[in-house]
């Protein structure tokens, strides 16, 4: 298995040989933290798997929301061409609601990735804490909860999710959103 190369501060190249097979290299936009992430939970080998696929042009990509998904990793990007015996995967295409809806962007900033990606898996994140475990620690924070079902409101967990700040700073340091003006930093 041939080893990341950095690229940029927030760019790197998996680079073909990660593992077999691979067509073209990976690029994958990400800090430091979140690329240590994205390693850790496999990501970065979907990345490398989806640079088999028959077909594929130019390299894959994955987004600083890179995380597990299904076949590509959530944040993955590839385009096939056809005539070469390119494919669409199921698993390119994406399962979360409204991402890359025009509707939604029409209704939201579309500033950055749609989301800042879990950290780990659902079935990890109710293994650390039970949900009404959960609400009682929230709760004493002052927060106020609703759910139809308390058992599994820890896949939902602060916890289970990657840094939004560190997501949104990696995105503005590739040049893919912006800070709108007016908006507020955390911390500020």
């Amino acid at each position: 298995m041939s080893e990341l190369r950095r690229l940029e501060p927030s760019v790197w190249e998996v680079p073909v040989g990660y593992v077999d097979g691979m067509r073209v290299p990976g690029i994958v936009f990400a800090s430091d933290e979140l690329l240590a992430r994205a390693v850790e939970d496999r990501a970065v080998e979907q990345v490398a798997n989806v640079a088999t696929l028959p077909g594929i042009v130019g390299a894959c990509y994955a987004m600083p929301d890179i995380h597990w998904g299904y076949g590509f990793p959530i944040g993955g990007v590839a385009a096939t061409d056809v005539a070469a015996g390119g494919v669409v995967s199921p698993g390119g295409v994406g399962f979360d609601v409204l991402a890359g809806d025009r509707r939604a962007e029409a209704r939201s900033l579309a500033s950055t990735c749609h989301g800042a990606g879990r950290s780990m898996s659902r079935t990890r994140a109710r293994k650390l804490m039970s949900g009404p475990d959960l609400r009682r620690q929230l709760e004493g924070e002052g927060l106020v909860l609703a759910a139809s079902n308390w058992k599994l409101l820890s896949e939902e967990a602060p916890y289970a999710y990657k840094d939004a700040t560190a997501v949104v700073e990696t995105c503005a340091q590739v040049g893919q959103s912006r800070w709108w003006p007016g908006s507020v930093r955390p911390g500020s």
